[in-house]
């Protein structure tokens, strides 16, 4: 749906909403207590909002930005229920909103983090309410007075402060997928065939992503540590020079790392070079 299209549906709705509100109002005031009593609240639905941050990486954290716009033609305040995201892994920055005039934007931030909250691999789903509020002025409510029994109520003369009129809810899906990157290899053992001393054979491992994030990936190697004290007698020093020296690779990888992208393949190639039987 398009977002200005949306933008106007919602802005028709509230204004319904507003106008049956007051009509419910003058109604109420005009009926005794009992049927007022059993007058049954207006309830009206909001076309729910998603918000999907997609695959996230277990470890990484995310942020999206989210502007509130006001399209109706009466100032509204709203406020999410905090409450609902706790131990979810989302989060959002937005205080309690008063008096937003029309056109006017509030701008917050959704952030996600799933190893702040200890949560699992797996998709993740909650729905953020906000609630609004419309303030509506007691000019409006006196003029359908008039429309209805062509009379006015005195008290409602000279007084055009807004009345806090509490209106529908917005539904935010915050949604995410949380995953671990991982690859899979052609093979897990590469064995060589029988090659003489001075020549060298060339075997292929497939690497291949069917993960829907990145994956990146390295060759681990150790390295010795030679640590020789600085008052070692030379011909020990000599010795352990010796015995430090990097032996000869027989076994070279190419390349030692790189970066699979969603659904993409690689090869590494491993290549033996025996100098000695």
């Amino acid at each position: 749906l398009n977002a200005q299209l949306q933008m106007e549906v919602e802005r028709l709705i509230v204004q319904d909403y507003a106008t049956e509100h007051q009509k419910s109002i003058v109604l109420g005031s005009m009926d005794n207590f009992c049927h007022q009593s059993h007058r049954k609240p207006i309830k009206v639905q909001l076309p729910e909002y998603i918000l999907d941050f997609g695959y996230i990486i277990l470890g990484d954290v995310r942020t999206h930005i989210i502007k509130i716009t006001n399209t109706s033609h009466f100032p509204v305040s709203f406020h999410a229920e905090k409450h609902v995201l706790h131990d979810t892994g989302f989060s959002i920055e937005l205080d309690r909103v008063k008096n937003l005039p029309y056109c006017e934007t509030e701008t917050f931030e959704v952030r996600f983090d799933a190893q702040g909250a200890s949560l699992s691999v797996g998709n993740k789903k909650v729905i953020l309410p906000i609630k609004l509020c419309l303030l509506i002025t007691p000019v409006m409510i006196q003029l359908l007075f008039q429309s209805r029994d062509s009379f006015s109520n005195p008290m409602l003369h000279g007084n055009n402060n807004f009345m806090p009129t509490l209106g529908p809810t917005v539904h935010i899906c915050l949604q995410a997928k949380v995953t671990i990157p991982s690859m899979t290899l052609s093979c897990g053992k590469v064995e060589f065939a029988t090659i003489q001393c001075g020549q060298c054979l060339v075997e292929t491992i497939q690497l291949s992503n069917h993960l829907q994030v990145p994956c990146e990936w390295f060759i681990h190697t150790h390295k010795q540590v030679s640590k020789l004290e600085k008052h070692m007698p030379k011909y020990l020093r000599r010795k352990l020079c010796a015995e430090f020296k990097p032996k000869t690779r027989i076994f070279e990888i190419q390349p030692t790392s790189g970066v699979l992208d969603p659904g993409e393949r690689s090869n590494m190639q491993v290549k033996f070079m025996p100098k000695e039987e």
